[in-house]
């Protein structure tokens, strides 16, 4: 994982600056970035396991996993400020390998809005997120990845007229707890932060987060806002993924 050499403050750059090809436009105060490849595969942690993609990614689950972090990892949230910027990807992947590490992992989908985590691992997506958090739904709601020993998954759910209500609430933060306890580690995608706040909502919960930029992408204004938002509410960034190099 590099490091940061980021040079100039983040107020000195263009409003509509793109993360580009190396750090120096990543948010300054981010110090673990570890920079992601395109993929052909969604979970590319199971389908091409050996390549220089997983690799990198399996670096940073690592990571998570000893020393300061690791207690502060144990329920991390994947934010990115827009659309397509590879949240879902990197939640779906980091969830495997830590799963492959030994660790009992839950992924949760917590982007009631556009949810895709169900459609990648092949789970029944006629309950979860959406019911239990209105108290309509038991621990059935998760569900083994019988692939992948020790991968579960609270699919998003049933859509809902107000998702950003839903995640909201604060009866998640004593749910997230709960559902800790039979687990090592819970991973959770959300909806992108620019045009919505539900991830920082769940991240206040989480009490930490991985940020995800896209190269060429994400908008640099964005990840600022982003990345002041999440922090105020009073969640850490535990690192960056630069995605799509």
């Amino acid at each position: 994982m590099s490091q940061s050499n980021a040079d100039r403050q983040p107020d000195d750059e263009p409003d509509d600056e793109l993360v580009q090809a190396d750090s120096r436009s990543a948010p300054r105060d981010r110090k673990d970035i570890v920079h992601v490849g395109p993929s052909p595969h969604a979970v590319t942690a199971v389908q091409n396991p050996d390549s220089p993609t997983v690799e990198r990614l399996r670096r940073m689950a690592m990571q998570l996993l000893v020393g300061s972090k690791a207690d502060a990892s144990r329920v991390l949230t994947v934010i990115s400020p827009q659309a397509q910027d590879g949240r879902s990807f990197v939640a779906a992947n980091l969830a495997v390998l830590l799963a492959q590490a030994g660790r009992r992992t839950l992924l949760i989908d917590g982007d009631l809005r556009s949810p895709v985590q169900h459609e990648l691992f092949g789970a029944a997506n006629n309950k979860g997120l959406s019911n239990l958090a209105r108290g309509r739904a038991d621990w059935s709601v998760i569900q083994p990845v019988n692939s992948i020993p020790g991968l579960y998954i609270i699919p998003a759910g049933p859509a809902v007229m107000n998702p950003g209500e839903i995640v909201s609430r604060s009866t998640l933060e004593d749910l997230f707890v709960e559902l800790l306890r039979p687990c090592d580690q819970i991973i959770i995608d959300t909806p992108p932060g620019a045009p919505y706040a539900d991830g920082q909502a769940l991240s206040s919960y989480a009490g930490s987060a991985l940020l995800v930029l896209r190269r060429h992408h994400t908008q640099m204004k964005h990840a600022k806002t982003l990345v002041d938002s999440v922090t105020t509410g009073g969640a850490d960034i535990l690192g960056t993924v630069l995605n799509d190099y």
